[in-house]
């Protein structure tokens, strides 16, 4: 079975979430004057994913088999799925007023629905499924609108790693299994609406956008948007 280039970062860095709190504990150690005012916070979420033009593409794949010599070709993409994330932050407020903006750190992993594709031919088939996961590191800015209600807007770095596996059939009875590793970093940004239920468990909505995640020279290489709903706990 080949295996493509690329770092295993979900070996390298699986212990970043699990030190989460940790770490922002001690970034409040880094600013003495502000441990009192600042808010800790962890949250969980889960999310519809969009992979936004996903290269290869569907019809440069197809092209490709044609050119092959494959014949009545056909393809299939599911490029919209469910995924999930945790995080966690430390926020300051910009002014001593109790409904002053915030500004923040936030630390997180998202977890994206498979993309997955098939396409068949008169000699065979193909299957591929990208399993894309990542850590983020962003900063926070949140404004309050009304009382229990905030809008906020972030950006940050995205650390992503893809596994990327298939199987093809092209000779009958002969089956070829492949698995590709990839990793980088890419861009990260947000927006959404956050709502106190108590004073401290908010819920948050948001639509994020993930940039240059992947490489077509060993994976996919797309865009992903996510809107996601979120529970927060606040420290």
């Amino acid at each position: 079975m080949p295996q493509g280039r690329g770092i295993r970062v979900n070996e390298t860095l699986g212990g970043i979430v699990v030190n989460i709190v940790p770490f922002i504990v001690a970034a409040m150690l880094l600013f003495p004057g502000l441990v009192h005012a600042a808010s800790v916070y962890v949250g969980v979420g889960a999310g519809l994913d969009q992979y936004i033009d996903p290269e290869p593409s569907e019809e440069e794949v197809i092209s490709t088999l044609i050119q092959a010599g494959m014949t009545n070709v056909r393809g299939t993409v599911e490029s919209t799925t469910v995924g999930g994330k945790l995080f966690a932050g430390i926020r300051w407020p910009l002014g001593p007023l109790h409904d002053a903006p915030t500004l923040g750190i936030e630390l997180g992993h998202v977890r994206f629905g498979d993309y997955k594709a098939d396409y068949s031919f008169d000699q065979g088939s193909i299957s591929l499924k990208s399993e894309i996961s990542g850590f983020t590191s962003s900063l926070i800015l949140n404004t309050p609108i009304e009382e229990k209600t905030s809008l906020f807007g972030k950006a940050g770095a995205f650390l992503w790693y893809v596994d990327q596996h298939g199987n093809g059939t092209v000779t009958p009875g002969m089956t070829s299994n492949y698995l590709f590793y990839d990793s980088g970093v890419g861009f990260t940004a947000g927006a959404g609406i956050e709502y106190a239920i108590t004073r401290q468990f908010h819920l948050r909505s948001e639509l994020e956008y993930f940039f240059d995640v992947g490489n077509t020279d060993t994976t996919i290489d797309t865009d992903i948007g996510q809107l996601s709903v979120s529970g927060m706990y606040g420290f």
